[in-house]
């Protein structure tokens, strides 16, 4: 059994450096090019903070998102801050819900200010 868990430990570590070394070479591409494979959206506005959600808006939206997808808000280079942590709740198309983070559920204080995301 411990060999059997050991394999598993050792599967699943290799899966999340294979997923973390894509994430981050989808980082490196200019946002233009991310937008055009549905992996960004530009020019989003948050419009409305209620508790730990935030209703977007955006003027288009080409992305391959699903409503539970983790996203990472940020104006156009994800490893640069400010950056910030949320679910996918609700996804109309132009108009978008999303929640905090549970590791990031201050980051809605500073969010009413900022637009461009």
């Amino acid at each position: 059994m411990g060999e059997f868990i050991e394999a598993l430990k050792h599967f699943v570590n290799i899966e999340y450096e294979t997923q973390t070394t894509q994430i981050r070479k989808i980082w490196q591409q200019p946002l233009k090019a991310r937008v055009t494979e549905g992996e960004a959206i530009a020019d989003v506005e948050v419009v409305e903070v209620t508790g730990d959600r935030a209703k977007l808006l955006c003027r288009e939206n080409l992305s391959k998102f699903r409503e539970g997808d983790r996203l990472l808000l940020n104006r156009g280079d994800p490893a640069a801050p400010p950056r910030f942590p949320c679910l996918l709740e609700k996804d109309d198309g132009l108009e978008l819900i999303v929640s905090a983070a549970p590791h990031a559920r201050v980051f809605w204080i500073c969010l009413p200010a900022m637009a461009g995301y």
